[in-house]
């Protein structure tokens, strides 16, 4: 049998830890007991298995939360003890050398708002490094994890708010620039990681709020283009990458705001094209879905457009449209027509393919969907109907799109911070029973999601196929591609947290494992001969199966180049039905 074609049938999965959700839609935590309720902010799904969250409860203030299946929801310290607030912040998840950290920035009394790192435990929480000493506070925020280390915007006295850098550890924190010299603040924004190096905006008094990069050093931090000349702001925002470049906004004084994109070089840095002209504003909500970009024309049609990166291959949707969400290779949006008010619509890319999903609220108001996230096959979102804002489903189709749950008849629920963690929808919201608390959904349905990122230099790749999701009794295609020449394996292991890989020269560069390959609790799924790869996934039609929760990589090899071994990112798939029930 060629074992690169090898199934992942109902057996090997048995042999994993299967521990299924019930069929849930209510309240996960009462963290506050009672109508009055918890408030609850600041959620991210870490490393796709635990959820962080904030959470003010009355004996302990405002803390560091976190979910995960084995121990529910729980304190993860009370760093400023008793009733007093550490008010965490910009909660991100990263892969350090020491192991997965929840980087933040919180409040401590006698020592402001300053930079945090949490392993989960109480013992493992605390402050990494004291930037601004004393009662003064360096404010942290605008994170980004790249490479086993974050990148964020803080102020210390002598430069201002400028660009930084931490492992996790107080010898590891440094400044990385001072655009603006002195005390005056480049405030960088807008952080994005492309590859080994860092995208953002940032201001100097030279060359004004610009395009720069960063490789993680002082003397590799830069102004990359000037693309507004002189102290004027292109202002460079909403980056999303597609293929080989990273595309964003931004306006060079000329032709307004439009489209651009990098390749991480100043040469490389480009206008795609004039697409709007001088009688509109310009392009907004640019984001990548699949294998095209998605953004709005902000000005006289507002319509929503795909662009497959190039001005030929630019098209007009022919329809309003806000918030575009990927999902089961297909894109979800806010649309309006002039005729029905403001529903959901979805879009495979083509203005013959963009069509109305369903009138949830008839009139001319609309049902205002918002708040989308991936549920699998489909999108949930919150949409207000004659009654109430609250909690729906859909698959793409009028019959697939369903209202979930009603937490609250009265009109105040209020769903917020809707968050996907390990196969399972989270929501902050409101009921008459519990007051606001965090909610959930046990079983949204199927449901995948990429873990991490790939090791350097070649950035191995795993996906399936179409972005599809292992329904219950069927098959679906894993894919990825691996560096020319090297050999590979496909793992597959039981959720958890992620280990962090040694990074040896010649050996490996960056990356994580994720199926508990160190371990020895991976099991092998397919041996990868060629770098490009095709492996059917087989979920069983047995319901028993339903939220087991798996992870795969794979490692790739070659004997005489280095570095010797590459990682792919990890890859999440919860297997369950086709939607939530």
């Amino acid at each position: 049998m060629n074992r690169s074609r090898r199934l992942l049938t109902a057996p090997t999965l048995a042999s994993l830890v299967a521990a299924a959700l019930p069929a849930q839609c209510g309240v996960v935590a009462d963290i506050s007991p009672g109508a009055t309720g918890t408030n609850i902010g600041w959620s991210t799904a870490a490393f796709g298995n635990e959820l962080y969250f904030v959470a003010n409860e009355a004996a302990t203030g405002l803390e560091l939360w976190k979910w995960n299946a084995s121990a529910g929801a729980q304190l993860v310290v009370d760093l400023a003890p008793g009733i007093d607030h550490s008010r965490p912040e910009h909660l991100t998840p990263c892969i350090t050398a020491a192991g997965p950290r929840v980087f933040y920035s919180a409040f401590e009394i006698g020592h402001g708002h300053e930079l945090y790192a949490s392993d989960g435990t109480a013992a493992g929480t605390g402050r990494v490094v004291e930037i601004m000493a004393g009662t003064a506070s360096s404010l942290p925020f605008h994170f980004c994890a790249l490479n086993g280390r974050v990148y964020f915007n803080a102020t210390d006295a002598s430069a201002g708010a400028e660009l930084w850098v931490s492992d996790g550890t107080a010898a590891g924190t440094a400044r990385l620039s001072d655009f603006a010299p002195g005390a005056a603040s480049s405030r960088p924004i807008e952080l994005f990681a492309f590859d080994d190096r860092l995208l953002f905006s940032a201001w100097s008094p030279t060359a004004g709020r610009e395009l720069c990069v960063s490789d993680g050093t002082a003397a590799g931090t830069f102004l990359l283009r000037d693309i507004r000349l002189g102290v004027g702001d292109s202002a460079p925002t909403h980056f999303a990458r597609l293929g080989d470049h990273v595309y964003f906004l931004a306006d060079d004084g000329v032709t307004g705001r439009e489209v651009w994109r990098t390749d991480g070089t100043t040469a490389g840095t480009t206008l795609v094209a004039n697409l709007f002209g001088t009688s509109s504003v310009g392009a907004d909500e640019l984001r990548a879905c699949g294998d095209l970009l998605y953004f709005r024309e902000w000005g006289s049609s507002g319509h929503l457009f795909a662009s497959d990166g190039t001005a030929v291959g630019t098209v007009d949707l022919g329809v309003i449209g806000r918030s575009a969400t990927s999902a089961a290779g297909r894109v979800f949006f806010a649309g309006y027509d002039g005729l029905l008010g403001s529903e959901l619509w979805v879009t495979d890319g083509t203005a013959a393919g963009t069509q109305l999903v369903a009138d949830l609220a008839p009139g001319p108001v609309g049902s205002s969907p918002a708040k989308f996230v991936d549920c699998g096959p489909g999108v949930c979102f919150v949409a207000s109907t004659a009654t109430t804002g609250e909690l729906w489903y859909s698959d793409g189709t009028a019959a697939g799109t369903t209202l979930l749950c009603t937490l609250d008849p009265g009109g105040a629920a209020n769903p917020d911070q809707l968050t996907m963690c390990r196969g399972r929808l989270f929501v902050d919201a409101s009921s008459p029973t519990y007051g606001r608390e965090l909610y959930g959904i046990a079983t949204p349905g199927a449901s995948r999601a990429v873990l991490g990122e790939a090791s350097a230099p070649d950035r191995p790749r795993l996906a399936t196929a179409g972005d599809a999701v292992p329904i219950l009794g069927t098959t679906i295609a894993l894919t990825g591609s691996g560096p020319p020449g090297y050999a590979g394996v496909l793992l597959v292991g039981g959720a958890g947290l992620p280990t962090a890989v040694p990074q040896l020269p010649g050996f490996l560069e960056g990356g994580a494992d994720w199926t508990g390959v160190q371990a020895g609790n991976a099991l092998t799924v397919a041996t990868l001969p060629t770098a490009s790869f095709t492996v059917p996934f087989a979920a069983p039609v047995d319901p028993a199966f339903e939220g087991l929760v798996l992870q795969l990589q794979t490692i790739w090899f070659h004997p005489t180049v280095a570095p010797t071994l590459q990682v792919s990112n990890g890859l999440q798939l919860v297997l369950g039905a086709a939607t939530p029930h």
